[in-house]
């Protein structure tokens, strides 16, 4: 609702004002081009070419469409700037163990990392099979987030060039968590991972 809004308040500015339900339909429609076309990084193209298309139909001009798809844009790579600004400043901390702790579930960060890399697998040719249990710990949220990103997304880029696999499993064993990321690529030696 609130991306709604923002379409229909961005077309207003621009002197076009369309009503709260063309708004929704915008949205909805640009968003579901979107997800059919994710094989594409960050959806770029697709969400413009969707405003342009969809806001024809909805009697909106091609320059307003694509205006208001371009503040719908800066506010994402906003957002995403904001977010990695965050999450290096916390990084910078982590030495000095100067972040809170705070209940982490494993799995769900494993979700939402791979859910964020599934265009990326995709776009190489890589499955991706997560086993997750449920994995309750503590830590630093955004920290541990960008550790299991960062362990995925190597393991789908360092994989096989066509049909690659990426296993991904979490579990308890004993008092600890584990997070397991496996993939076809190929294997690393000893010395080699003791660099990395």
């Amino acid at each position: 609702i609130s991306a709604s809004f923002e379409i229909w308040f961005a077309l207003h500015l621009f002197g076009h004002p369309i009503s709260a339900e063309a708004a929704v339909a915008l949205e909805s429609l640009t968003q579901a081009a979107r997800y059919l076309a994710f094989i594409v990084p960050a959806g770029i193209g697709v969400q413009e070419a969707g405003f342009v298309l969809f806001g024809h139909l909805l009697g909106i001009g091609a320059d307003l469409a694509l205006a208001a798809s371009i503040v719908k844009r800066l506010r994402e790579v906003n957002t995403r700037a904001s977010d990695l600004t965050e999450a290096l400043l916390l990084l910078s901390r982590a030495g000095q163990r100067s972040f809170t702790r705070e209940p982490v579930e494993l799995s769900l960060l494993v979700e939402e990392a791979t859910e964020t890399l599934l265009a990326l697998a995709a776009e190489r040719g890589v499955s991706v099979e997560p086993s997750l249990e449920s994995t309750p710990t503590s830590g630093s949220y955004a920290l541990l987030l960008q550790m299991v990103f960062n362990l995925v997304q190597n393991a789908i880029v360092h994989n096989l060039p066509d049909d690659g696999t990426v296993w991904i499993t979490t579990r308890v064993q004993a008092q600890d968590v584990v997070l397991s990321v496996d993939s076809t690529g190929e294997t690393l030696s000893r010395e080699l991972v003791a660099t990395l």
